[in-house]
């Protein structure tokens, strides 16, 4: 259910069945290493391109806590979110297992995930028209 990610830049070699390359590598080493929470990250050198090639941020990135700029896909809405699924709005079904696990789960790194994860919908909530996750 959760998904993490990392965006840089660096040059690929494709086949029909193989990529190398410095991109694959710095992403899979961003997004194993540095991402930890349910984020997709963007490399310095992703934002160096788009700061100096751009002057608004339709891409939608999100300085963190850490420093690290992220995508903030909660911004791009119903194109991200969708349509309810199953007459339940999406959201709270992401809401749901989220205090679920938070009540559940003895892992402190799924805890500290899925805490992330809940800070970042309640900083958002009253866009989103969502009731607040209750935090200890």
């Amino acid at each position: 259910m959760y998904a993490r990610g990392a965006i840089t830049v660096g040059q690929l070699h494709h086949t029909g069945s193989l990529v190398l390359g410095e991109g694959l590598v710095r992403a899979y080493e961003l997004e194993s290493r540095t991402a930890i929470y349910p984020r997709v990250i963007f490399d310095d050198s992703v934002m160096n391109l788009a700061c100096n090639g751009s002057t608004t941020n339709s891409w939608k990135a999100k300085q963190d806590f850490d420093g690290l700029y992220f995508m903030d896909y909660l911004a791009l809405g119903p194109l991200i979110l969708g349509p309810p699924l199953h007459e339940e709005p999406i959201l709270s079904l992401v809401r749901n297992e989220i205090i679920s696990t938070m009540e559940n789960s003895n892992d402190l790194g799924v805890k500290s995930k899925v805490g992330w994860l809940a800070r970042y919908l309640n900083d958002n909530s009253d866009a989103l028209q969502m009731e607040r996750i209750p935090l200890n």
